[in-house]
């Protein structure tokens, strides 16, 4: 499949056109296709229809989601620099995403990078959580993690906090439009993030010295970040905090944060059967195999008693990825949430583990380098 632009995307798919941007496929039913979304039902179909949603919309190759490396402008401004408390310096970095929108705040991507003293060959992106107000948790985890010697990066997703829309002089909550109700937007900010995240990392592989990239994601993005840890084989280390596979499941579980979504579905005649044939193609257990050989690099925490991201999700996550590690908290979804600042020990000490696995292979690669060659 031809890669596209998500804004010629969603044109084609409100007009019409999908089928001359999509010739190329001639075998994909279209609309009027009896056999259109043929394992939904008639009526499921006639709503699909009505909501201008073709197979075109959702049925993506892993190919959609990667970004296709390139040179760009990275626009780096110095905050505060490091000093006898602080063992890092705070910049910030701000470019233009790959993917754009019809809203211009969302449309520059940026991060707050904790830079430690000397540098590292190390990285992690940090991904928020949903909903935040603020970001002084992935902020606080941050700066723990640049005084541990690793490079650190704050990087909201499509839609959040400075990328969240300003409509009629308003700024909408953050993350609003990120996930919503509106599936094709959805899809769109998932793919937007995804190859956002892949581009902070190839610049800092490019120009600060890092071969070492990895990921660390709370709840939203968590989700986002293991369904691109799966897809993208250049991050090494993973950490995922409140995540779940199967997300159909998680947004149909009338818990507090998803409930107004699912009745806004129910109202339009969405069912669940639509819901988990449309947000399969972006799940984070779709790609989870991609990452098997990673595996013991990749940490979830879950919470043992969450209604959001109930363990049987966070169960199916770590299966999809060939037996991830779960390190459980004693708590619901909030209070893991707490626990992560108050506990974070557990995952800083897995954290240095896995980078100690990933630098021992980079030598162990070195050594049989060295003894294969020609004298």
């Amino acid at each position: 499949m031809k890669k596209l632009n998500t804004v010629y995307l969603a044109f084609a798919l409100f007009t019409g056109m999908s089928s001359i941007l999509f010739a190329e496929e001639t075998t994909t039913p279209s609309a009027e296709d009896p056999n259109y979304f043929p394992d939904l039902t008639e009526e499921e179909r006639a709503v699909s229809r009505r909501m201008g949603i073709t197979p075109e919309t959702l049925e993506v190759s892993a190919e959609d989601f990667l970004w296709t490396a390139g040179e760009f402008d990275m626009s780096v401004t110095t905050e505060s620099e490091s000093s006898d408390r602080q063992p890092y310096s705070v910049h910030r970095l701000e470019f233009t995403s790959s993917v754009s929108c019809e809203y211009p705040e969302n449309n520059t991507a940026y991060g707050v990078w904790y830079e430690p003293v000397g540098g590292s060959d190390a990285l992690m992106i940090f991904l928020p959580y949903w909903g935040g107000d603020n970001l002084m948790l992935e902020s606080v985890i941050a700066g723990r993690t640049a005084r541990m010697g690793i490079n650190a990066v704050v990087m909201p997703l499509a839609y959040q906090f400075d990328r969240a829309p300003i409509i009629e002089g308003e700024r909408v909550r953050s993350g609003s439009m990120t996930v919503s109700s509106d599936i094709v937007r959805t899809r769109s900010s998932w793919e937007q993030s995804c190859k956002d995240v892949q581009q902070m990392a190839w610049w800092f592989e490019r120009t600060q010295g890092v071969t070492h990239p990895g990921l660390f994601g709370i709840s939203l993005g968590a989700h986002v970040g293991a369904f691109t840890f799966g897809l993208s084989d250049r991050f090494e280390v993973g950490v995922f905090c409140l995540a779940g596979g199967k997300l159909h499941e998680m947004m149909w579980n009338d818990s507090v944060e998803t409930r107004d979504i699912k009745e806004d579905w129910m109202r339009q005649g969405i069912t669940y059967n639509m819901v988990e044939r449309w947000m399969k193609p972006f799940d984070p257990c779709t790609y989870a195999s991609g990452a098997v050989d990673r595996r013991m690099n990749i940490l979830l925490v879950g919470g043992k008693t969450d209604p959001i991201v109930p363990p049987a999700n966070v169960e199916a996550l770590s299966d999809a990825f060939g037996g991830a590690r779960i390190h459980w908290m004693e708590s619901d979804h909030a209070g893991s949430m707490g626990l992560l600042m108050l506990q974070f020990r557990p995952v800083s000490q897995f954290i240095e583990e896995a980078y100690a696995r990933v630098r021992a292979n980079d030598r162990e690669v070195a050594t049989d380098d060295s003894d294969n060659e020609d004298f």
